[in-house]
């Protein structure tokens, strides 16, 4: 009986050797960062994507269209964690952050190139409202408490980020959506039902620009006049029931009144809002809407900026609290990082408890 155990045990421990020496190996399923020219797999909530019908305009010649920077932001889950003091740590599985390495996106942008034009929506009639009145979210500030406006600027990008944003924020902060992103009606008639007024990102030419490349349809001073408007008219037709356009890098280009001018002209005539992001003093910005009685919203603080941490957001928050009370109101922008979008959340739930009340971009303007 002794030799029978034995025997036994020996070729049971055989069998396990001889199935652990024979299997697949093991391989974890990889971590994908996607960037703006990469999107991800559609949600199963929306329906799949349409081809899209809009192009981006030639770039200029000798210029090779980029999308450095546009990287989807980060997204819960995505590897990035906070500290206790609201610092962003990104582990390492899930690949560098947006300032550690920009992707090569050149082939997403010539597949954008290669896409047939959509025009720009019409003027109004001459006798309807402009468009800002037309879209505009409902409000109503029956007690007179000072307003405070924020926007999510650079949505569309990122599907995980784009969902938080329309979901989980109230539907008095208004959203701003990339013109590189795929799908953006889709994401503009979700918005919407939720209640969130929407602009569109205008991609403009910054100072360290091409160091800082704010992609292949961004305004440029190298451009002439009718360039740019072309580039203008792209962007404007990439979406629509939009309120107005939410700047987006831009210090050079809106430093140049000669290139600003025929630009912002096109914004008015089409009644839409401009809400300058402020990169560099405004003057040329704020002479030039005066001129062409084009409804101008400029950015007071932008939250996210310089430090997407916890305490640095939260000052922010206090900073624009503090103007909204002086001035009776005041504006934000802010992008839809997950500290972003979570001190927003439990910020804007305490608003009506210290006297202010949050608003739609457009209610600044009533």
């Amino acid at each position: 009986m002794l030799a029978l155990a034995w025997f036994l045990l020996a070729a049971a421990l055989a069998a396990a050797i001889a199935f652990v020496l024979t299997r697949p190996p093991y391989h974890p399923e990889p971590i994908l960062v996607f960037s703006a020219a990469v999107p991800p797999e559609p949600l199963s909530l929306l329906p799949a994507p349409a081809p899209l019908s809009a192009a981006e305009p030639p770039a200029a010649a000798g210029e090779a269209p980029r999308l450095a920077g546009l990287q989807s932001a980060p997204l819960a889950g995505s590897g990035i964690e906070e500290t206790a003091a609201g610092e962003l740590l990104v582990a390492r599985e899930a690949g560098p952050t947006p300032e550690e390495a920009a992707p090569d996106t050149t082939a997403g942008a010539e597949q954008l190139a290669a896409r047939p034009a959509v025009p720009a929506p019409l003027p109004p009639p001459p006798d309807a409202p402009p468009a800002w009145q037309r879209f505009a979210a409902d409000f109503s500030n029956p007690q007179g408490r000072p307003l405070v406006a924020v926007v999510i600027s650079g949505l569309g990008l990122s599907e995980a980020a784009t969902e938080a944003a329309i979901r989980r924020l109230p539907s008095e902060i208004t959203l701003s959506f990339s013109p590189y992103a795929r799908r953006l009606d889709e994401w503009i008639a979700l918005a919407r039902a939720h209640g969130h007024e929407v602009l569109l990102d205008l991609p403009m030419e910054p100072e360290s620009y091409p160091r800082d490349d704010p992609g292949p349809g961004a305004l440029l001073t190298s451009l002439g006049p009718q360039e740019n408007r072309a580039r203008l008219q792209w962007v404007l037709g990439r979406g629509s029931a939009y309120v107005g356009l939410t700047g987006v890098m831009g210090s050079r280009f809106v430093a140049s009144e000669e290139s600003l001018e025929p630009v912002l002209r096109d914004v008015a005539d089409r009644g839409l809002i401009f809400v300058d992001n402020r990169p560099g003093d405004g003057a040329a910005v704020e002479m030039l809407a005066a001129a062409l009685e084009l409804p101008l919203l400029v950015n007071d603080r932008t939250l996210d900026g310089q430090q997407a941490s916890r305490p640095a957001i939260d000052a922010r928050l206090a900073e624009i609290e503090r103007l909204a009370l002086t001035h009776g109101r005041a504006l934000a922008i802010a992008h839809p990082y997950p500290v972003s979008l979570e001190r927003l959340a439990e910020w804007s739930a305490g608003l009506p408890g210290r006297g202010i009340a949050l608003a739609p971009v457009s209610a600044l303007l009533r």
